[in-house]
């Protein structure tokens, strides 16, 4: 039996088929004193593979009152938090609200839960 190399035993390959997202720092921009301004400074483009956006999760968010969107998967590399945001090809911008490790599946990912971003941002060249 042929298996890929450096793969392990019985691990399900993933693909990153369903778009690219652009990891950004988020820092602030504002004057001293005035209302904070998000500056997103542009990290790292990844490919990533939508995943569902199970019901229990919907709805735990829903009682913290995070309107959860999407969820994303993207392979593991880079360094990803929360404090970070994310912008998909179409130009919307997602506040990272959980960052989890996926181990059973070849590459290792993680999987993002977004929140679409309300507060004002300026993107950074």
């Amino acid at each position: 039996m042929w298996k890929a190399p450096n793969r392990p035993h019985k691990a399900i390959s993933q693909t990153f088929n369903d778009g690219a997202v652009t990891i950004c720092t988020v820092t602030d921009s504002a004057e001293a004193g005035r209302l904070p301004i998000a500056r997103l400074t542009k990290c790292v483009l990844l490919h990533y593979e939508e995943r569902k956006l199970g019901i229990t999760r919907f709805y735990a968010a829903k009682q913290n009152n995070v309107q959860l969107e999407r969820v994303i998967r993207v392979p593991k590399g880079s360094a990803i938090d929360t404090a970070d945001a994310a912008i998909t090809e179409d130009g919307t911008v997602y506040e990272i609200e959980q960052v989890q490790a996926v181990s059973d599946v070849y590459p290792a990912c993680l999987d993002l839960t977004l929140k679409r971003m309300t507060r004002g941002y300026e993107v950074a060249e």
